[in-house]
């Protein structure tokens, strides 16, 4: 678990309540209704929208997000990248959902709590921030310091996916919005 201080807690909660998105739940507690398709779509805009993204590009135009996310897993398994740096985007969305209809991820996304650029140089040394529009992005770094989003790190399995959350907000984000609309459903 994670500790959160009572203002934060009740800031989120009072929110939440605004949107109608609570609901009683037995003694003096509350939970999160279901959610409908746009309010699902909504919430993965709002913490897009929120959250920073470095985006890098790749010099030699050698890398695949496949393979950075082969290396990203092995480099987290060996200790050099912490186990909060997770795998988003198309990749991510795909684990969660196989029925996405994106033939090829056209970048690796991860999210994560730590620098972009040290997480960078340690996936690819060669890797360069991206600064201008005609560059190829080989990998977006999306920091987020919401626990919540991300998944319980399962030490035995390694599991290295984002959160669903941060996987349809990267596709949002991508400009994916039918295969994102898809997801939330």
């Amino acid at each position: 678990g994670c500790s959160v201080r009572y203002p934060i807690v009740a800031s989120v909660l009072k929110a939440l309540s605004e949107k109608g998105w609570l609901e009683e739940s037995g003694e003096r507690g509350v939970r999160l209704r279901h959610l409908t398709l746009s309010e699902w779509m909504d919430l993965a805009r709002d913490h897009s929208n929120q959250r920073k993204v470095q985006l890098f590009t790749d010099p030699t135009g050698q890398s695949t997000p496949e393979r950075l996310a082969s290396r990203l897993e092995r480099l987290v398994t060996d200790g050099k990248l912490p186990p909060t740096v997770r795998i988003g985007g198309v990749l991510g969305a795909s684990w969660h959902f196989p029925e996405v209809d994106i033939t090829s991820a056209p970048r690796l996304d991860v999210s994560a709590d730590a620098d972009p650029a040290r997480i960078a140089s340690i996936l690819d040394a060669g890797f360069e921030p991206k600064t201008k529009p005609e560059q190829r992005t080989v990998l977006a770094v999306h920091v987020t310091r919401d626990p919540w989003v991300m998944k319980e790190f399962a030490e035995e399995s390694h599991d290295q996916w984002a959160g669903e959350l941060e996987c349809l907000a990267d596709l949002i984000e991508m400009g994916f919005t039918r295969e994102a609309t898809e997801m939330a459903y």
